[in-house]
């Protein structure tokens, strides 16, 4: 994802939709609300744009002011969203939100990304049984990996999952800790964009999106196009087929301003 070319369409469609969707929750009183985002990792792309989407509401609309707030991912921000800690978040679309968040918008496409070591003997995922994986477990990476896994008769226990976090997963990996790593990211993301130059890295594909569509709705068919990450020589080596899912930002239903400014 080139985000330079990206964040100025993304940013009007999801102002405008911040403001049509959300405004109508918030902009009841004349004086200043003050939202919580759960937004994910700092390093990621989802808070990237929600510190984009928050200079600019904050800047055309000065009645609200967003506080970001870090957090593990998906999952952790789902959680808040559902015990009334935040009023906004994002998440990746194949994991279910609680029953009284509701979508705002699409924010861009996160794609499965699997890589083993260059000298690997793996060719598909398959051959990852009983092999050490570099994800934590938990968060919305696993289950989307644990969903994959479980379309080929895959499950928990024929891995061995290595990392407490996204940072600790790419050191193991790195370590060769850790036999194949895996992401839901965007492409170009930094940190696999990191892995590939500092490593022999090679990119497994995903195949059956369309088959696991049927059971996962969120599931998307992608491809991880030929040099991605690194044109001479190509990383990947060719088109790779994989799985994508929408990043959405998420609002609760039934929010509340966390306090009003006097």
């Amino acid at each position: 994802m080139d985000l330079n070319r990206i964040l100025p369409i993304t940013l009007a469609v999801v102002s405008v939709s911040l403001v049509i969707g959300i405004a109508a929750l918030f902009w009841q009183q004349a004086r200043t609300q003050y939202l919580t985002l759960a937004a994910g990792d700092s390093h990621g792309e989802s808070y990237i744009l929600d510190s984009a989407l928050k200079t600019v509401v904050e800047r055309h609309y000065p009645g609200i002011r967003i506080n970001l707030v870090e957090t593990g991912g998906t999952v952790e921000n789902l959680a808040m969203l559902g015990q009334g800690r935040a009023q906004l978040a994002t998440a990746q679309a194949d994991i279910l939100p609680g029953p009284t968040a509701r979508i705002v918008a699409a924010l861009y496409d996160d794609a499965f990304q699997l890589m083993v070591s260059k000298d690997s003997p793996a060719q598909r995922l398959t051959d990852l049984r009983g092999k050490r994986i570099a994800l934590a477990r938990s968060g919305g990476q696993f289950q989307s990996f644990l969903r994959v896994a479980e379309h080929f008769g895959l499950h928990e226990p024929d891995f061995d999952f290595t990392g407490s976090s996204d940072a600790a997963a790419d050191q193991a990996f790195l370590n060769g800790q850790a036999d194949a790593i895996f992401r839901v990211r965007a492409l170009g993301n930094p940190s696999i964009q990191q892995l590939v130059h500092t490593s022999n890295v090679r990119f497994l594909p995903i195949e059956h999106a369309v088959a696991m569509k049927i059971k996962h709705p969120a599931f998307n068919p992608a491809l991880i196009p030929e040099g991605a990450y690194l044109g001479n020589p190509p990383v990947p080596d060719r088109d790779l087929p994989t799985v994508a899912v929408h990043r959405t930002l998420l609002a609760l239903d039934s929010a509340k301003p966390m306090r009003y400014e006097p």
